[in-house]
Parts: structure tokens; C-alpha cells; sequence
């Protein structure tokens, strides 16, 4: 399908702020005269296996990048047969999210229901039909474009931790509306140009997860001794694959063969020998949330440790006079801390030198190494899979596993003398850097990528472009 800019001669001005020029045979009109029903969701009761039970769809079921609902993976529930009629879905529908949402995505993202599966939605979500001159699919589109802008945050009414949209405040901001006709062309071109940027995001996406597979890949197969590191004729390090008179039996069944030369340790025994070098954090009554001061010594908390790197998201502070009380607990940067739990336990990182010291908190531990081991090298492989799945097996918990200090103590590493460990850590640094820069470019590309597709939405579906 073609399409061209409309000339200047062609527009008038709508007289709203955000949507400038439409087109002079177009309409402005309040979101709520293009609707017969709002309706709210119901969530109804555990699912029972009877002729009540009814999938149910959730927030969770919202496809974000193609603005539809998935049917994958639905949340049974079980809701009184007579009940389900006022709740069931039907193909056409609009879903939006009128209570939940956070910082990153606010409330009021709205999906369409293209499916003939019986179904009902979520209580934080409301049901829209449209009128019998508005197409569905052209006004998904256009809540996407509201989306966007933001609109949708002028009908926020945050009294709790959780956002809620007045949807009759929303619904009373003004839109533009084109012939039926019109807004069936313009929701059948922008689903077809969507399905083509999508396909190509979803390419550069897998291209993306290959890399990071194969960078995992090499890492392991590093620390692991799987392969040695050479330096070539032309200067540069490369790899080869190890020999196998070159290894020996680790005696650890899910290690496998090591090099011969290679050492076991334990945890415990990295540690430096100065006191609290290997400490976790302050029990929750040393360290409270009224502790918590706008600037001062920095936490490190679960979210602030990630695979190999400290991320400074969402820091809470306290100040010095409590730190002196908290000494034990303090980190230094160069020093390693851990994350007790969440996915994957036992994942480290560096403790970053942004910041003179810190204080990890309870559900974090804290190791200062001895001389004579590499921390960089260290940190690529503890987070490599074969100590995360190690970390695994002697953790505590069912539904959320935990590993606490003593068991982190014992977990077994496989190292090289120190000069080799320096060695690798330098041959992974280049290699791992190389890896991360052409995953960051793809990235840029997915970013300009869904730009460009967001702005077509918005110049079609508000007139500035016309679809031939």
C-alpha cells in the first residue's frame, strides 16, 4: 500500500495542543463519544476443574511491542457460569490497564482482543466497545499514539503505591476521527508496515541472544579450562581446545575433566585473613527503612548486583554515624559482594570505586580477597553456570531459594596459578568487550527501529500522512 504527506492546503488546525494539524474532512471529538461500554474486570476465585473454571486474562498477557493480547499461558479462575456472560470477551474488544503500573510503564497501555476464546479479564483492567461507526483496530492504534505522548498521564490518580487511571478523565480528552473507511485503511496499512518492523526487531532480538549465548559460551568454556589461552605470532591472544593428556579428572561430576596444573579451593579460601573479609549483611533490625537518609554511605542491596557488574539503580543511603555502627558490614571497592537470592543466587560482582565505601545489607555478602587471585577473573568465574548451578544444589528454600554464608564458604573453584588467571582475565576483558559493543549497536538498532515505527503510527493515524 502507498502513502504520502499531506500538503499544508489540506490540513486545519484541530485546535489541540499535542495534535496540531488533521485533516479537514476528519472530526474532533472526546474519546467517550466514540464509545458504548466501559466495563471493569472480575477475578473471580481459584480455579476449581469445573464447568465454571474460565481463562482469564491479566496484565501479564499484554504483548507491549504489538499492542494485542496473548492467549498463551492464561490464568484460570473459576467464576459462577451465570456471572461469566457480563465478563466474556469478544473478538474486537479493547483491554486497558486502568490500575497497576510503575515507573517504566505507567497505566492505561491499552491491547485489543483479537481471539474467539472464551474468556474473561482481570479486575485492574477495563473492557472498551467501540460504536458501531468506530473501528476497533484504528482506535487501538490511536491509544498507542496517546500512549506515546503521555497523555494518558494527565487521568493518573495515585493516592497508594498504585497508579490508577480515571478513565472518565481520559476518556474526555479529545481525539481526531476520520470516515469508517478511512480508519479501516489506516488499521489494515499500519498492521501490515507493524508486521514488517517487527519482523525485522525480532531478528536483530535473536541475533542478540545469540550473542550473548556465545559470549556466555566462551566465558565458560575459559574458566572452566576447557580451552587455553595462546598468544599468536601477530601479537594478538586467541584459543585452543585443551588436549586431553593436558587434563584430569576434577572428581566433581559436574565439572568434569580440568587442567592438570589447575588447583581446588573453597570459597573460604580466597578470603583475606583480616577480620570480616567474608561477612554477609546486618540483621533487618540493625538496618532499617528509617535508616534510609537522601545522601551518604551507599547500599548495596539485590538489585544493585548483577551478573559481573554493581548497577547504581534505586540506592537508598545512610549516613556516616550509622555506618560507624555497620563497620562489619562494610564493602570497599575491589572487593566482591554477592547476592544471597533472587535469579541466580550466588551472582557477584565488583563493588565499583564511584563511591569511597559502602554497606551491604542483609540479604548480600561481602568477600576481600587474599593476594595471589585475580578478582576480575574471579568474578567471570563465579557467575559462570557451572558455580550457579553448584550454588543451586546447596542453597535453602523451595519456592525462592536462598544460599547463606556457610554454604557460600564451601562452594568449590577450580583455579589457575595467579599469572594465568591475569592472563585470562585480560583475553576475556577484550573479547567480552567486543561481544558487548556489537550487542549495544543492535540495541541502538531495535531502539531507531521501533522509534520509527511508533512515529508512523502517530503521523497515519493522525492524519499527516494519507494512506493511497
Amino acid at each position: 500500500m502507498k502513502y504520502r504527506y499531506r500538503e499544508p492546503h489540506e490540513m486545519k488546525d484541530s485546535g489541540v495542543e499535542w495534535l496540531g494539524m488533521i485533516p479537514k474532512d476528519w472530526e474532533v471529538k472526546k474519546i467517550k463519544r466514540l464509545v458504548r461500554e466501559v466495563k471493569g474486570g472480575v477475578w473471580g476465585e481459584d480455579a476449581r476443574k469445573d464447568s465454571n473454571d474460565v481463562p482469564c486474562i491479566r496484565i501479564t498477557n499484554f504483548n507491549r511491542t504489538k499492542n494485542i493480547i496473548d492467549i498463551e499461558d492464561l490464568t484460570i479462575r473459576n467464576l459462577d457460569y451465570l456471572k461469566q456472560k457480563d465478563f466474556l470477551l469478544q473478538n474486537g474488544d479493547l483491554l486497558i490497564e486502568k490500575s497497576g503500573g510503575g515507573e517504566r510503564q505507567p497505566v492505561g497501555f491499552t491491547c485489543i482482543y483479537n481471539s474467539d476464546l472464551k474468556a474473561i479479564y482481570a479486575n485492574f483492567i477495563a473492557r472498551v466497545r467501540v460504536k458501531k461507526n468506530i473501528y476497533s483496530p484504528y482506535i487501538n492504534f490511536l491509544f498507542s499514539v496517546l500512549y506515546s505522548k503521555k497523555i494518558n498521564l494527565r487521568a493518573f490518580n495515585q493516592t497508594t503505591g498504585i497508579q490508577n487511571l480515571s478513565i472518565d478523565k481520559y476518556f474526555d480528552e479529545i481525539v481526531m476521527i476520520p470516515l469508517f473507511s478511512t480508519q479501516q485503511k489506516i488499521a489494515d496499512f499500519l498492521d501490515k508496515k507493524c508486521e514488517e518492523f517487527d519482523s525485522v526487531i525480532a531478528k536483530k532480538e535473536m541475533l542478540i541472544n545469540k550473542l550473548e549465548e556465545a559470549k556466555k559460551s566462551l566465558i565458560s568454556e575459559v574458566v572452566t579450562g576447557k580451552v587455553k589461552v595462546i598468544q599468536k605470532e601477530n601479537g594478538e591472544y586467541g584459543i585452543i581446545k585443551r588436549e586431553d593428556h593436558e587434563m584430569k579428572d576434577s572428581g566433581v561430576e559436574w565439572l568434569g575433566m580440568i587442567p592438570k596444573e589447575w588447583e581446588m579451593y573453597r570459597m573460604k579460601d580466597l578470603a583475606s585473613k583480616e577480620k570480616y573479609s567474608f561477612v554477609d549483611g546486618p540483621f533487618g533490625s540493625d538496618l532499617k527503612n528509617e535508616d534510609y537518609v537522601e545522601k551518604g554511605i551507599p547500599l548495596i542491596q539485590l538489585n544493585n548486583i548483577k551478573n559481573g557488574s554493581h548497577i547504581f539503580n534505586k540506592m537508598n543511603f545512610i549516613s556516616e554515624r550509622k555506618f560507624e555502627t555497620l563497620k562489619k558490614h562494610s564493602a570497599n571497592p575491589g572487593e566482591i559482594v554477592f547476592a544471597k537470592m533472587a535469579e541466580p543466587v550466588a551472582r557477584c560482582c565488583k563493588v565499583s570505586d564511584s563511591y569511597q565505601k559502602y554497606v551491604i545489607v542483609a540479604d548480600c555478602i561481602k568477600l576481600k580477597p587474599k593476594d595471589g587471585f585475580e578478582v576480575d577473573y574471579l568474578i567471570y568465574l563465579i557467575n559462570d553456570e557451572s558455580i550457579k548451578s553448584q550454588a543451586e544444589k546447596i542453597s535453602n528454600g523451595t519456592t525462592r531459594i536462598r544460599i547463606n554464608l556457610s554454604n557460600l564458604k564451601e562452594l568449590k573453584l577450580f583455579l589457575p596459578a595467579y599469572l594465568e588467571q591475569k592472563l585470562l582475565k585480560i583475553f576475556l576483558d577484550k573479547r567480552c568487550t567486543q561481544f558487548d559493543s556489537t550487542i549495544e549497536k543492535q540495541k541502538e538498532i531495535i531502539e531507531k527501529l521501533k522509534s520509527a515505527k511508533q512515529s508512523l503510527i502517530s503521523e497515519v493515524v493522525t492524519g499527516k500522512i494519507e494512506v493511497l
